[in-house]
C-alpha cells in the first residue's frame, strides 16, 4: 500500500499543473510493480480534503 497525503492547507489542497505531475507520477511510477496492490490518497487532517483545479491558474 502506498500512502499520498495531501498537505498545503493554504490552498485546501487546491491541484495547480505541478501538483497535478507530482501527483500522476506518484500514481504510475510502479505501474510494473506487482507487490503494489493499492494507492490511499487523503488529505492532513484539515477542513477539507482538495478544493479541486487550482484557479489562479486559469
Amino acid at each position: 500500500v502506498r500512502t499520498i497525503t495531501l498537505c498545503h492547507e493554504a490552498t485546501r489542497n487546491a491541484l495547480s499543473l505541478e501538483m497535478m505531475k507530482i501527483l500522476i507520477w506518484n500514481l504510475t511510477r510502479d505501474v510494473d510493480n506487482e507487490d503494489l496492490r493499492s494507492i490511499v490518497i487523503n488529505a492532513a487532517p484539515g477542513k477539507v480534503f482538495s478544493a479541486g483545479h487550482n484557479l489562479k491558474e486559469l
